[in-house]
């Protein structure tokens, strides 16, 4: 049985406490849909979601966004095998688009110095804590044109994505 805890927000992961209900380790956890020629979304803003549980009882949710070009459904899930959050992310609509996750950390209970990498192995992506800021700018993600701004604000992490499917684990 997994030892975190986690709560739902705005249609994304608010918050989740790991190893004990006291201890934040992710402020929140959202997503982007862009299609890299402009065109992006923070799906928490579009305020037209639904969530339900996946059943009676079950620490686990179905969480479905809505918008004019897409529809992108999560399934949030504790892991019962370790300690981490299991998030199935599906985007159907519009081929061109994409999703992204965008984390904002709070390891320990601080955002403080909360940066993290992603690297590719093997034909996988990878990602990680990095202490190096600077490493930001080595980041090539397939929408960051689409994005205001040439780096992400410190303690706050949007890693590329590969498809139109994104499975992540989290802490």
């Amino acid at each position: 049985m997994s030892r975190l805890w986690f709560t739902i927000g705005g249609g994304i992961v608010n918050e989740v406490y790991y190893p004990r209900v006291d201890i934040p380790q992710i402020r929140d956890l959202g997503f982007l849909v862009a299609d890299g020629c402009g065109f992006w979304v923070e799906v928490k803003r579009l305020w037209q979601h639904t969530v339900e549980p996946l059943a009676p009882g079950v620490p686990a949710v179905r969480v479905v966004h809505r918008h004019e070009r897409f529809e992108l459904t999560l399934r949030v899930v504790p892991c019962v095998e370790r300690d981490a959050l299991l998030i199935d992310v599906v985007l159907t609509g519009d081929e061109n688009l994409r999703p992204y996750a965008l984390l904002a950390p709070h390891l320990g209970g601080t955002g403080m110095s909360n940066l993290a990498e992603v690297a590719q192995y093997g034909g996988r992506v990878y990602c990680g804590r990095s202490k190096d800021r600077s490493r930001w700018r080595s980041l090539q993600w397939t929408a960051r044109s689409a994005m205001p701004g040439d780096e992400p604000a410190p303690g706050t992490w949007v890693p590329p994505t590969v498809g139109r499917t994104l499975r992540a684990t989290a802490p």
